[in-house]
């Protein structure tokens, strides 16, 4: 997979990642992730909740991880589950919690990739609502999460209706709302990339003393997934044993 093949040439940051993080990370952050959501749609994903979906994700891209050689991308990656966040936030037991970590390890600098994922099912109005909400992408806007990057991702599971639909919500809601502080230009970019499970779209935002943050939208079709009947055992709703994050 070539970087250009991932990354538009015209996002106005991309000499910025390429001299910072590097670019090579952001590349091998979305081919594994790419890789695991095309193992994750062949499960059976009836009756999971949030937690849940992305407890089998975390699983599914340790896999992926797990195979890659030092020669893949010059590095080696490793995969967080429910990172404590540190910075503007509680201490202890009341610290806030990111979904999905994915670090560069193996190197001098060790940038982490910051992923917090949403269900987008019915009713349309409130799954909307809480993915670009504080606890959306709301909290990378405010410094809450990836305080001190350039970057952060949104992961959009998708289980009712279609992708195309949810997109078309979700940027007409991020446009809607001040307080996401979208930049005026460019404020939404198409990466072009070559993903096979991952529809990944950019937004651009400004931050109050801080860089400001490009968030990748990552939109998972999950539908076939969460309808298949099967007769395997899977986890009730709520049930998942990954702890919730908690609010100030």
């Amino acid at each position: 997979m070539s970087l250009r093949s991932v990354f538009s040439k015209s996002s106005p940051s991309r000499d910025r990642f390429a001299s910072t993080f590097g670019l090579g990370f952001r590349v091998a952050v979305f081919s594994v992730l790419d890789s695991a959501v095309q193992r994750l749609r062949r499960k059976n994903l009836r009756d999971y909740d949030e937690i849940a979906i992305t407890g089998e994700l975390v699983h599914q891209l340790r896999g992926v991880v797990g195979k890659l050689p030092f020669t893949q991308y010059g590095f080696l990656l490793a995969v967080h589950d429910d990172a404590p966040v540190h910075g503007n936030s509680p201490v202890g037991k009341k610290r806030l919690r990111i979904d999905l970590q994915i670090e560069q390890v193996s190197t001098a600098v060790r940038p982490r990739f910051s992923f917090e994922a949403k269900r987008l099912c019915r009713p349309e109005h409130k799954s909307a609502s809480s993915y670009v909400g504080p606890e959306g992408v709301g909290s990378f806007v405010s410094g809450e999460y990836a305080p001190e990057a350039p970057w952060g991702g949104m992961l959009a599971y998708v289980e009712t209706g279609s992708v195309k639909d949810w997109l078309k919500l979700i940027r007409t809601r991020i446009s809607s709302n001040a307080h996401l502080r979208l930049r005026s230009a460019p404020n939404w970019v198409v990466p072009s990339h070559v993903l096979k499970a991952v529809e990944l779209h950019s937004s651009f935002h400004r931050r109050v003393r801080r860089r400001d943050i490009e968030v990748l939208h990552g939109f998972i079709d999950l539908t076939h997934a969460s309808t298949r009947g099967s007769a395997e055992k899977v986890p009730a709703s709520g049930t998942s044993t990954r702890r919730k994050k908690t609010k100030p």
